[in-house]
């Protein structure tokens, strides 16, 4: 009987030891693959942010790029990206100007093929580059409203598709784990529908560092707060169950049902309304360019994720969003189509680095000759830059 009550003890001892392991592995499992995808922005980590480095950096009304950088090697007294074209702003007047993010900007490759510097080139007028890496569409609206620099007659707004999920954003961490970029301002959608500015948050230091701990207790008109609808969760332990958490992230869900990230936001009855609100901040940037004597011209871009999307689906992502644009009036040009047709069999990264990434400079060439051609077609390049007179 001893004999048996020992053996039994070994076999209970041996199976805890055994389960005890194997639970070891999963979390330790789990918890590099927790890892990895919190750098795809599935889980939030408080990172250290030097907060006095961070003001001095800041731009208070956009967040960034720090005023700084204005007459750095990549952009200009004025704070346009260099234009190899037309390199002095002051003795070559600007016909157009250029606002987005790092696709307008044309991040991944230099001054000469930037899209906008080709485009200078074809109108044989300087084009302002104004386009900033990471920005939604509502920091670039802002940029032009606040640009006391910015005196050219057309004015072109670029809307990159992936750019919806930002305009619903505050802590770019958040959205973006690496970016390092910090705090930025946003629109929201009042009780009757139209759009109200919330400016970037400002702290001291002490709330500054308790807001990336608990950004939810300070960020009231945050999309992607740990813990709310975008799934996204804090990274603790243990790691299994956190894993098992993060199926429900945006992202995630997006992989799963094999659509860009950003697909969701584009639905009328997303939870966020980042589709209306996109609409609001594009109708803003119209009137406020009309109401300075300037020419706007909205320009969709699409990411190579939308084109990939429609080579299977025969459907735009954004098509919400184009619909909405049409309804208001509001003139634009829809890169993607053009686009999509210049591939021909040749795919997708004969104009893309590769899916996930911005257009290569034969994408980038692309870009630049179809706004061109959309100028043209609209009479907008018959007369040139604004005159002193004309200025408002």
């Amino acid at each position: 009987m001893g004999r048996l009550r020992l053996l039994l003890h070994k076999r209970i001892l041996s199976s805890l030891i055994f389960t005890l392991f194997v639970l070891t592995l999963v979390e330790v499992f789990s918890f590099f693959l927790d890892r990895w995808l919190y750098k795809k922005g599935v889980f939030y980590i408080p990172i250290e942010i030097n907060y006095r480095e961070y003001m001095e950096e800041r731009d208070p009304i956009l967040g960034w790029p720090s005023p700084k950088s204005f007459g750095d090697k990549n952009r200009d007294e004025i704070g346009s990206r260099r234009t190899p074209a037309f390199p002095d702003p002051a003795k070559a007047p600007a016909l157009v100007s250029l606002y987005g993010d790092s696709c307008a900007w044309s991040d991944e490759v230099d001054h000469e093929h930037a899209w906008g510097n080709v485009l200078s080139k074809l109108i044989g007028a300087r084009v302002n580059n104004f386009g900033v890496g990471g920005y939604g569409t509502d920091q670039a609206c802002l940029r032009f409203e606040h640009n006391v620099q910015d005196e050219a007659r057309i004015v072109v707004l670029c809307h990159f598709t992936e750019n919806i999920v930002r305009n619903v954003n505050q802590f770019r961490n958040l959205l973006y784990p690496t970016s390092g970029l910090g705090f930025k301002p946003r629109f929201v959608l009042d009780e009757e529908g139209k759009i109200e500015l919330i400016p970037i948050p400002t702290f001291n230091e002490t709330d500054f560092r308790a807001c990336i701990e608990r950004p939810g207790d300070y960020l009231t008109h945050e999309w992607f707060l740990p813990g709310g609808g975008a799934g996204i969760q804090m990274l603790s332990f243990p790691y299994f169950l956190s894993l098992c958490k993060g199926f429900g992230q945006f992202h995630v869900r997006a992989t799963l049902r094999g659509e860009p990230f950003y697909t969701s936001f584009y639905e009328e009855d997303h939870p966020s309304r980042a589709l209306q609100l996109t609409e609001g901040i594009i109708l803003r940037f119209t009137e406020k360019a009309h109401n300075k004597g300037r020419t706007p011209v909205v320009v969709i871009l699409p990411t190579g994720r939308d084109l990939q999307y429609y080579q299977k689906h025969q459907r735009w992502v954004y098509k919400n969003l184009l619909d909405r644009l049409e309804k208001c009036n509001i003139e634009f040009l829809d890169v993607g189509p053009p686009m999509f047709a210049s591939m021909g069999d040749k795919g997708i990264l004969t104009i893309f680095g590769n899916i996930s990434s911005h257009p290569n400079k034969e994408g980038y060439a692309l870009i630049a000759r179809l706004v061109f051609q959309y100028l043209k077609t609209k009479g907008y390049l018959a007369s040139g830059p604004m005159s002193a007179a004309s200025k408002p």
